[in-house]
């Protein structure tokens, strides 16, 4: 299957097993490698799954691939993939999820443009009882009508009180959401008074160089 997310220039591909067995599980916040035969040359790009591990189990995996202009695989999957196409890929691999012996109770999870991805994994894993853990995710876009998945996240946040999210606008100011990039005080702001957090983030590398200074604000073990 696949979905077109429209004005946000992205989709999202299905995968379904080709004998319809279940794939190998994993946890909420790992990717796959996707191996391509592009112009003659073999290539191999990273993808988070999107999908709740349960998906596995049912022969799926979801990864959601956004427009990257200028890059060779990205615009190519959106405009060359169909339904029915084959691909080959890797076993669910990484180490971007919750562990308990490592991490807080609450994640602030810290998202920019398609590294929603990994975090709409996690959220989909609490809702169903997966995964045991708080996730407070700050979601930074350009306006409200690039906010990928925000239907998606809405709904979970609705559905269960370990699951939040909050919106930061960059180029658009709005009631109910923030402004601006996310700083060290969107995320005080954010974060349960009194408790222990961890941060975990997934984005574009200008979202992490910004960040880096603001994170040290903090004081983080």
């Amino acid at each position: 299957e696949i979905i077109d997310h429209g004005t946000t220039a992205s989709k999202t591909f299905v995968l379904k097993s080709r004998d319809g067995k279940p794939l190998p599980y994993f946890r909420a916040g790992m990717y796959i490698n996707l191996k391509l035969s592009m112009d003659g040359s073999l290539v191999t790009r990273s993808y988070s799954l999107c999908s709740a591990p349960k998906l596995a189990l049912q022969g799926k995996y979801a990864i959601t691939v956004r427009s990257n202009p200028g890059g060779f695989v990205a615009d190519r999957l959106l405009a060359e993939k169909k339904v029915g196409d084959g691909i080959i890929s890797t076993c669910p691999q990484g180490f971007f999820f919750y562990d308990r012996l490592r991490d807080a109770k609450t994640v602030i999870g810290v998202a920019g443009g398609s590294g929603i991805t990994p975090f709409l994994s996690m959220a989909e894993a609490i809702q169903d009882g997966t995964e045991k853990f708080k996730l407070i995710l700050l979601f930074g876009s350009r306006d409200e009508g690039n906010i990928l998945f925000k239907k998606e996240l809405d709904e979970i946040a609705a559905k269960t009180d370990n699951f939040k999210a909050v919106h930061v606008l960059s180029d658009e100011e709005k009631e109910g959401y923030e402004h601006g990039f996310i700083s060290a005080d969107i995320i005080r702001k954010s974060a349960p008074a009194g408790e222990d957090y961890s941060v975990f983030l997934c984005g574009p590398e200008a979202m992490y160089k910004f960040l880096k200074p603001e994170l040290e604000k903090l004081g983080l073990p």
